[in-house]
């Protein structure tokens, strides 16, 4: 039983400690996730101080949410999902919690740089649709502004709405930076150039052009002013668009990457074919397949306007060739991607298997140990519920015993009561047959003298009941007949003592003869007695004469 106490007492205090432990890491988890808007990097190495293998649950997912979104404001892409995916799976069962908002926002953002689109857009929609519901408009922001990204190519009409959506919960949300907000209003016009309306596109750039002037940063109004070229190019206003595209270059301060393309585009437009060549092979040779398709493109526009159909037939070969082989590597990263997937997901349901059967074998000894504990504990128990068990059998025994006493001297007690009672009953009872027979007599000799005595007054006989009568009539009927006096008494409280006493003698058997000799009334007089006395009772309802109900009560 010692032994029993000491584990249980050390499991309380392994139980305690624990509880503590995972208290000061959901606070650090806190104290980071304060950090993350200002200081990403801190967050992080606050975060890097917890073994997030010993979090379950709620602790755990808010941890995988926390790092993953401390790692997006440092910088850094979120391409490993298996934080993400804890963080998503949890929050994805409780859409109530603060955070599902923005664990929906970072899965998306992890599906949008594996290219998984479709998923990705279903995933940002529910987090616009939760943030917006909990009035977290810088969420709600982030995840149409992501949305508005992935429909520019499919769907320009919801880029369009995307993108005036994002501007509003930018604006409603308080922010004050004039960077951000000249992009988005360029966002908005780039929309508008897409669905062909020139006047609405060219009004937000010139709105976005006019904050980017209050930003005073000269690579924010290059920018917008290279957007504003490339409208014009494209609307073949040649003029505005090569001015524009000089106004960046003098923002810029130097030529680079997109500033090159921009002049052999609007010199290739203006036809300035010599021009458009200076710059073309001014551009760097092409890191990735982007920046080729590019540049075959632009030269195959302006081999074309030189009137040189094979070469610029040779140009649009090639573009297709680097489209094509874009797409396979596409298709090949999208399948490197699902197999890494594969593999993750497989390594994640094999430790879990691991984690399953330790676990398993850790209750089963846990158990193992209880039932040996237990058996232990009742092994004792029922060997001092066997000694209970028979000193309880004894004192019940004992008891029994003084019961059957107490019982048997009140049974006697009872019978001899009674015989004193029937006893004391007898006299009455020879006294009533005495004057029964000199009625009798009386009776007989009124017969034989009825012709002599014609007209002469006859003289009853009296049965006279005093009260040490009365009183054992009463203990006679209480004792011998199943408590009758306390049973009336009881329905029939307000009886009067006369009625009282006329029931009594009805119970003992007395004929209306009898009661004639003790009343002197007559037999008529003895019925409206009974009569009137039934009625003072309140029994009446019934077809039973005073009599009959005395003697069934």
């Amino acid at each position: 039983m010692i032994n029993t106490v000491k584990t249980s007492f050390f499991l309380l205090v392994v139980i305690v400690l624990s509880a503590c432990n995972d208290s000061r890491k959901l606070e650090t988890i806190r104290q980071a996730e304060m950090l993350m808007q200002e200081q990403p990097d801190s967050a992080l190495h606050v975060l890097q101080t917890i073994n997030r293998h010993s979090l379950r649950g709620e602790t755990l997912a808010r941890y995988a949410l926390i790092y993953s979104i401390a790692q997006d404001k440092s910088g850094l892409d979120v391409t490993n999902d298996s934080l993400l995916h804890i963080a998503h799976e949890y929050y994805s069962q409780h859409p109530d919690d603060s955070l599902y908002a923005r664990s929906q926002y970072y899965i998306g953002l992890y599906l949008c740089l594996t290219a998984q689109m479709d998923s990705a857009y279903a995933c940002l929609l529910k987090s616009k649709t939760a943030s917006e519901e909990e009035k977290d408009y810088y969420t709600a922001y982030l995840a149409t502004d992501r949305m508005r990204r992935i429909a520019e190519v499919s769907d320009t009409a919801l880029c369009l709405s995307l993108s005036k959506d994002a501007y509003q919960l930018y604006v409603k949300q308080g922010a004050n930076n004039l960077v951000n907000e000249t992009y988005l209003l360029r966002g908005i016009g780039d929309s508008y150039h897409r669905c062909n309306n020139p006047d609405s596109a060219i009004h937000y750039y010139n709105i976005a052009f006019n904050k980017a002037r209050l930003t005073g940063d000269s690579i924010v109004i290059s920018s917008v002013l290279q957007n504003i070229s490339r409208y014009y190019s494209h609307y073949y206003q040649k003029e505005k668009a090569l001015e524009c595209a000089q106004q960046a270059l003098n923002y810029k301060g130097s030529y680079n990457l997109s500033l090159l393309k921009l002049f052999a585009q609007c010199y290739t437009e203006t036809g300035e074919l010599d021009k458009a060549q200076q710059y073309l092979l001014a551009l760097p040779p092409a890191e990735s397949k982007e920046s080729q398709l590019v540049r075959l493109g632009m030269l195959h526009r302006l081999r074309a306007k030189a009137g040189d159909a094979d070469a610029a037939q040779e140009y649009f070969d090639s573009a297709i060739d680097v489209a094509a082989d874009m797409y396979l590597n596409t298709q090949k990263e999208k399948l490197d991607l699902q197999r890494r997937k594969l593999h993750e997901e497989m390594e994640r349901l094999r430790a879990e298997s691991r984690l399953k059967l330790s676990a398993t074998c850790l209750v089963f000894s846990l158990l193992l140990l209880t039932l040996i504990v237990w058996l232990f504990i009742k092994y004792h128990r029922a060997k001092n519920v066997e000694k209970e068990l028979f000193r309880a059998k004894q004192a019940r025994l004992l008891a029994e015993e003084a019961m059957l006493r107490q019982e048997k001297e009140q049974k006697e007690r009872i019978m001899e009561q009674t015989r004193f009672y029937v006893k004391k009953m007898v006299g009455i009872l020879h006294k009533l047959e005495e004057y029964r027979r000199k009625k009798a007599i009386q009776e007989q000799q009124e017969k034989e003298n009825s012709p002599r005595s014609k007209g002469g007054k006859k003289d009853k006989i009296q049965m006279k009941i005093d009260e040490k009568d009365w009183t054992e009539l009463q203990a006679y009927l209480e004792a011998c007949d199943d408590s009758f006096v306390t049973r009336f008494k009881k329905q029939f409280a307000d009886i009067s003592k006369e009625d009282y006493r006329l029931c009594l003698l009805l119970r003992c058997g007395f004929t209306n003869s009898d009661l004639d000799m003790v009343y002197l009334n007559g037999i008529q007089v003895i019925k409206n007695k009974q009569n009137l006395a039934k009625e003072r009772l309140g029994i009446t309802g019934n077809n039973l004469s005073l009599r009959q109900y005395i003697t069934q009560f």
